[in-house]
């Protein structure tokens, strides 16, 4: 059914009437056309610029009629040329500087993914000479992104220009400096290097000490069977120690840390990355003990060697804040050669397919999550009927094998489709792989992605597609980092906050952490200057529709053997589970599992939840095409039916948190039909979230950050409170609906979430809520929200954005007020002047 248009002229109070409309088709089968009329009361040259600000904002204003009757359309103009208008309406007027920047932020964001030098110089050309100032500050502001997106990946301190490392290598040990940095270009030779200067140390008898955060660098640095590795079993005297972080700092490594006299660190960007991010450490109290622990290595050593291509300032000044020391930087390498196709990801996998068909050997890197990984390995198989390997950590852990066994491993495979697990200190020397196609999942921050794209040394053309949609959300706040890590369980998580922030170690990890998370944002952008900055081609080409319509087809046959799969491994679970033999059900490990024990632990977990003895037809599809126990679990949370304990737990208190927030926003647990949701009961609700409430240790948190933890997919930043509360009520398996207007008022109650499935060439409506019902019917037995008054909370940038809306509403309001009864008492003045002017002429 095609959505209507809604045609609305609006001539006054233009924010609160048009967030209004927003709301209301929001919830209707409508299209909102919004005509702005210019007020009469109001100067000419502020009002028009005003409009066309509102207009350039809100997408849902399709034309506006300007103070000089001038009627402009704005359907069909782009983000770019309204920002334009901008500059245009604010001649004359001190906004020219504003409305200038406004334009440098829109050309800034889509600079090198849709906007680029020629369309710069034909801007230049349609502006004329008038348009220099707006030119001007374009170019500043693709200098500023430029600039940011270099620093992730770019140190701007001077460096000195080695031939090649393999000439210096012996000089290395001998230099005066304590810090050395061996920033080359990618594929420059730098590990080779440093496992030189390793081999030497060891021969000196300084007991070097190589560190990593991953298992496959320290794997590669030098196989688990050298008599050093942190995990060799050789009985041969160790003479150094190679190991990843979390084993080095371990107590049992202690008498080695003191008696290394070189610390070597490769890939430094990603071990901190690892150290702030990663799996380091349960609790980030244990993050900030290694990283002293790791600093207390570097200060009592005599050498710190360092390898990485992109090291950045922070990291460099890091170093040499632990260690004292400048830092000697020597690079060395040619810019890379490499071109950069970017394509569609069914264009992808049909290249892949065709190459793979014609005899030749195929290398992919693909960081998806497992399911969709494991889809694209099976849809080559199924297209190729050729030998496909999916090399991730579940491979590693599944055959024992490691990147040593690489060079072995790509021989059997005509097509390797590899995971992250080996996106740094690898280098694969294959002349038969001249070219390498990489699929973006957005689970990889950009450089790392760059990164993984030269690991093939020989290939000099690469095929990138990007994910549809965008990243998930990334916290970029450095002590929010740290106090998501402790809201769960530590005894006063804004204390512990604070306390840890105030730390070196701390800061420095929240800092990196949020750091790497802001390269999130714009990721297509990052990626494609990254590239082009290290040296990349980057080559845009129309699709090819017929190899779009062939990765089509052969996807849709993948997933039909993806699904079997699935299904064969819940199967298995189920049958094991109903013998007794739990034990047997083959889970793998956490962080390493294959398709196949990703599906057997949901299926564990989901007949344990759901209550079911054994899995069947219809309850597979309720888990896996449904997401039934996702939504069960969810409701469990609110009941407060998880945690199985007498005591009052911090999700109990948590999960009240999110029961009054529902029930202030007008939520009807009882008759869940009779409720009645405004935008003003979720305005206020969502205000009492920013108060502090007491844990059940009697310590203070904010609300909002408790019922993060009951609902933590929902968008808690949105300006419209009510689509919070349908956020959550999808969470719960109902979604809202429109039931009628009270004083122009929207009122909203709860209906049933429904959710489209394909199966045998036919679309069926489930209808979710029904189906959970079964199983979990939503219920609440909320405790007292016990508000405090406390300083001792921390307050996030959804927090501040938030009380900074607050108050400017409450302040709208004020003025509106003020406003009435200025009006009224205008209109009495006008009342008494008239029956004065009566009595006169009488």
């Amino acid at each position: 059914m095609s959505k209507l248009v809604k045609h609305v002229v609006v001539d006054k109070d233009y924010k609160e009437e048009l967030q209004q409309l927003r709301q209301e088709v929001d919830y209707e089968n409508e299209i909102l056309s919004v005509t702005l009329k210019a007020p009469s009361d109001k100067s000419a040259e502020y009002r028009d610029y005003e409009l066309a600000k509102l207009a350039f904002k809100t997408p849902c204003v399709k034309a506006i009629a300007f103070s000089e009757d001038d009627i402009v359309s704005f359907e069909k103009l782009s983000k770019l040329e309204k920002a334009l208008l901008l500059v245009k309406y604010a001649d004359g007027t001190n906004l020219q500087s504003e409305a200038r920047k406004i334009v440098g932020g829109v050309v800034a964001d889509t600079w090198q993914v849709s906007f680029f030098s020629d369309d710069l110089e034909q801007l230049r050309e349609s502006l004329g000479e008038e348009g220099e100032q707006t030119i001007k500050t374009i170019e500043w502001a693709i200098a500023e992104r430029e600039q940011r997106i270099k620093s992730y990946h770019t140190t701007f301190y001077t460096a000195e220009v080695a031939p090649k490392y393999n000439v210096i290598y012996k000089e290395i040990l001998a230099f005066s400096q304590k810090l050395i940095v061996l920033n080359g270009k990618m594929g420059s030779g730098k590990t080779e290097a440093i496992r030189s200067v390793y081999n030497d140390a060891r021969e000196q008898g300084l007991f070097p000490v190589m560190i990593t955060g991953k298992r496959t660098i320290a794997s590669n640095f030098f196989s688990a069977d050298h008599a050093d590795h942190y995990q060799s079993e050789s009985k041969e005297e160790k003479k150094g120690l190679i190991g990843v972080i979390n084993s080095v700092v371990m107590s049992k490594n202690e008498k080695a840390r003191r008696a290394a006299k070189i610390v070597i660190i490769d890939e430094i960007e990603d071990f901190f990355d690892h150290m702030s991010s990663g799996t380091f450490g349960k609790t980030y109290k244990e993050r900030v003990a290694g990283m002293d622990t790791f600093a207390d290595l570097l200060k009592q050593s005599d050498k710190v060697i360092v390898a990485d291509a992109t090291i950045t300032d922070k990291t460099i000044e890091k170093l040499y804040s632990i260690t004292g020391s400048q830092a000697r930087i020597i690079t060395a390498g040619q810019e890379n050669k490499n071109t950069i196709y970017l394509k569609k990801e069914s264009e992808i996998i049909s290249k892949m397919i065709d190459e793979a068909i014609a005899g030749q050997k195929v290398a992919g890197f693909c960081d998806y999550n497992v399911e969709d990984f494991s889809l694209i390995v099976k849809t080559l198989e199924e297209a190729t009927s050729k030998k496909v390997i999916g090399i991730n950590s579940a491979y590693f852990e599944e055959t024992g094998q490691s990147l040593d066994d690489l060079p072995a491993i790509l021989e059997k495979a005509d097509v390797a489709l590899i995971s992250p697990v080996i996106n740094a200190g690898a280098s694969i020397v294959d002349e038969r792989f001249k070219s390498v196609y990489v699929m973006s999942g957005y689970t990889l921050n950009p450089i790392s992605q760059l990164q993984a794209m030269r690991r093939f040394r020989c290939a000099d053309t690469i095929y990138l597609s990007f994910r549809q949609g965008t990243p998930s959300r990334r916290q970029t706040e450095a002590q929010t980092i740290i106090h998501q890590s402790l809201i769960k369980s530590s005894e006063h998580p804004f204390k512990d906050t604070v306390a840890l922030y105030e730390t070196e170690s701390g800061k420095f990890l929240s800092d990196h952490a949020a750091r790497k998370n802001q390269q999130f944002r714009n990721f297509r952008q990052t990626v494609l200057i990254a590239a082009q900055q290290l040296g990349f081609e980057v080559v845009r080409e129309y699709a090819d529709l017929d190899k779009v319509k062939q990765g089509r087809e052969a996807k849709k046959v993948g997933r039909v053997s993806n699904r079997e799969i699935s299904r064969k491994a819940a199967q298995e679970a189920s049958d094991l589970r109903a013998a007794g033999r739990l034990a047997d059900v083959d889970l793998g490990k956490k962080d390493a599992q294959t398709y196949s024990q990703e599906q057997a632990a949901r299926t564990i977990e989901a007949l344990d939840l759901l209550q079911l003895l054994e899995i069947s037809d219809e309850s597979y599809e309720e888990i896996f095409e449904l997401d039934i126990d996702k939504i069960t679990l969810n409701r469990k949370v609110l009941a407060k039916r998880v945690s199985g304990s007498p005591e009052v737990s911090r999700m109990d208190i948590a999960a009240d948190v999110a029961a009054q927030f529902l029930i202030e926003a007008g939520v009807d647990f009882d008759n869940l039909k009779k409720s009645e949701i405004t935008k003003e009961k979720a305005d206020e609700a969502f205000e009492n979230l920013l108060k502090p409430v007491a844990l059940e240790n009697g310590k203070a948190s904010a609300g909002m950050a408790l019922i993060c933890l009951v609902f933590p997919l929902a968008n808690f930043g949105k300006v419209n409170k009510v689509q919070i509360v349908k956020d959550c009520l999808k969470a719960l398996g109902h979604t809202l609906i429109n039931v009628s207007k009270n004083n122009s008022a929207r009122i909203y109650s709860v209906g049933a979430l429904t959710k489209k499935v394909r199966k045998d060439k036919k679309t069926i409506e489930h209808n979710l809520s029904e189906i959970a019902d079964k199983y979990f019917a939503v219920e609440v037995s909320p405790g007292a929200v016990e508000a405090v008054e406390s300083e001792d909370i921390l307050i996030t940038d959804i927090e501040k954005r938030a009380r900074k809306s607050i108050d400017a509403e409450k302040a709208r309001e004020e003025r509106k007020r003020i406003e009435k009864e200025l009006e009224v008492q205008k209109q009495a003045t006008e009342e008494r002047e008239r029956e004065f002017a009566g009595m006169l002429s009488a």
